[in-house]
């Protein structure tokens, strides 16, 4: 088995009851929006030692911090990735962000100049996480946990960029 390690990266809030996930390059029309717990999420990096590939990122959780003992169903949709980069934000902040079309400046100083060979993964603003996708480009598995008393509320995302199995 690869050598992984679980890095807490930090907290984010999720305000509006809607939680988005994809990559930070596209707009609106390209992600998954859904509904979620409000509350502050707890972020998670699952960094995995890739040989010549080095540290790479595997996995990005936000649980949101009221809830344990999570069960996690995979989604019935892949993620796409074009810029090598994820993101789990507040539907408000990616709104703000995405609305219009990409919001350039926003991109270049979270992404490009944010994330980095030194950072892989960050908070931006404490309203969202972002992080490397593991190999780069390419569709991730979507793994959500549901509050127990609401199923249709979600109240932690996990993105798998590479499996454990992977080789």
């Amino acid at each position: 088995m690869k050598g992984r390690t679980t890095i807490a990266v930090g907290k984010f809030e999720v305000n509006d009851g809607m939680i988005v996930v994809g990559d930070p390059c596209y707009d609106r029309d390209d992600i998954e929006i859904m509904e979620a717990a409000n509350g502050v999420y707890h972020a998670f990096a699952v960094v995995s030692d890739e040989g010549a590939w080095g540290m790479r990122v595997a996995e990005l959780i936000a649980i949101n911090d009221e809830f344990k003992n999570l069960d996690w169903v995979l989604c019935g949709f892949v993620l796409p990735v074009d810029s090598g980069t994820m993101g789990i934000y507040d539907n408000e902040y990616h709104y703000d962000h995405h609305y219009n079309g990409l919001d350039e400046e926003w991109y270049d100083n979270n992404v490009c100049e944010g994330l980095s060979k030194d950072c892989r993964y960050n908070i931006v603003d404490n309203r969202c996480v972002l992080s490397e996708s593991g190999l780069g480009d390419g569709c991730y598995d979507v793994y959500v946990a549901f509050n127990p008393n609401d199923k249709r509320e979600i109240v932690a995302v996990k993105i798998v960029f590479i499996g454990e199995d992977d080789e």
